[in-house]
């Protein structure tokens, strides 16, 4: 019997795991992927590519994990105020990281944000926190090659 798994079904698979283990992609690979596509599983293992699959699967979770599950996006770009529009548009995602305390966090919608201050504003922090290690990862950079480089 072959088994089809379609894309909606994928994305509910991965919501229901996300729901259970957080929003660890690589756990929730772990979880659906054999579920998701036994037959391919078994192929792929058996001509030795069952790493480069699950890779390719890793990073479809890693990307549908990025927006917060279908059962949150309730909210739309109708239910923010007209005049955050222009902000909100100049934004490079359409849904930004929310880090739980505990680990594990989501990712959520900017409709969403602009309805929760504390959500936002740990959104935000965590965005810039990002920011700051990438300039100064940046300047490591800078720094070794003026080093291997000089001028």
């Amino acid at each position: 019997m072959t088994y089809k798994v379609d894309i909606s079904s994928f994305f509910e698979m991965i919501d229901d795991a996300r729901s259970r283990l957080g929003g660890d992609g690589p756990k929730i690979t772990n979880d659906i992927i054999a579920k998701a596509f036994p037959e391919t599983v078994s192929a792929a293992t058996d001509e030795g590519c069952d790493r480069m699959f699950r890779e390719g699967v890793g990073r479809a979770v890693a990307s549908y994990i990025r927006k917060p599950p279908l059962s949150k996006r309730q909210l739309t770009l109708n239910d923010v105020d007209p005049e955050f529009i222009p902000l909100i548009e100049d934004l490079g995602s359409d849904a930004y990281y929310v880090p739980a305390k505990a680990g594990g966090g989501e990712y959520f919608s900017i409709p969403d944000l602009c309805h929760d201050k504390d959500m936002f504003n740990s959104a935000r922090k965590f965005m810039r926190q990002k920011g700051e290690e990438t300039l100064t990862e940046a300047n490591r950079l800078d720094a070794l090659f003026e080093a291997v480089f000089p001028q």
